[in-house]
């Protein structure tokens, strides 16, 4: 008769805080945006906020900056585009994500992207500080 000894609980490293906090900054972000929520998406971006979006020429430097752009893409873009995230992941203050636009609720071609944003220091508000948006 052989003996089975009992399972030993695999231990589970939890995930910092700071990630969690990163993250969930990026996807409030990125809910207000989609919902057309300028000044809520604003919310999530530090005032000295540096917003690389290659799409464009040079980045968007300060939150006046981004405002005008947050304002100018909502106003430009169909109410049923979204920004959906497919994958992401974070580390301290970093967050990594893939993402792709859907056009009424269909995936629209070519249109996916990769972000890296990283959320200011711990000891100011946490906001994003640096983003970079390739799509």
């Amino acid at each position: 008769m052989k003996l089975s000894r009992a399972a030993t609980p695999r231990r589970v490293a939890a995930t910092p805080r700071a990630a969690v906090d990163a993250e969930r900054t990026v996807r409030e972000m990125y809910e207000r945006i989609n919902a057309r929520d300028v000044d809520g998406a604003l919310a999530c971006v530090d005032e000295n906020v540096v917003y690389e979006d290659f799409n464009f020429p040079a980045p968007f430097r300060g939150k006046a900056a981004v405002k005008k752009l947050f304002e100018e893409s909502c106003e430009g873009i169909p109410d049923d585009l979204t920004f959906v995230i497919d994958a992401s992941t974070c580390g301290g203050d970093a967050v990594g994500l893939t993402w792709h636009v859907e056009l009424m609720g269909e995936a629209f071609p070519n249109a996916r992207g990769l972000s890296l944003i990283h959320i200011s220091e711990p000891t100011r508000l946490r906001r994003i500080s640096y983003a970079v948006f390739c799509l």
